[in-house]
Parts: structure tokens; sequence; C-alpha cells
């Protein structure tokens, strides 16, 4: 997809967000549209304090030029 912890789920015709914390996979959440998928990416780095949330993040980037 182009951002980190983002991808299609072809059995459920849906995007993925997910996020790997100590090691473990966290599927987020199943969205219907792309951009609502990097939200809940953005959101999970924001909340678990992850080091790769800053603004070189691509989900950061994502949203900052095409979400507002």
């Amino acid at each position: 997809s182009g951002i980190k912890g983002v991808s299609w789920y072809k059995n459920r015709n849906r995007w993925v967000a997910n996020i790997f914390i100590s090691g473990k996979r966290l599927d987020l959440r199943f969205c219907k549209t792309f951009d609502e998928a990097v939200c809940y990416r953005l959101t999970a780095e924001q909340c678990v304090n992850w080091e790769g949330c800053d603004s070189n993040s691509p989900a950061y980037l994502y949203v900052k030029e095409n979400i507002q």
C-alpha cells in the first residue's frame, strides 16, 4: 500500500490496519477505505508511543497531505 501497517486483505475485500507491539502483530481494524485504515494506523502509533510516530511516519505524512 505504501503505508507501513496498512494492507489489502483479499479474503474480506477490506483494508486492514495493524501494528507490531513487543514483537506481536495486532490487527487494529478492517476498513472499507484506505484512508480509514491509515487513520487507524496513525492513531495506534500515537496511542502506544511508537518510535515511528513522528513527522517521518508514512501514516502521518499521508494524513497530513491527503486528509483534512
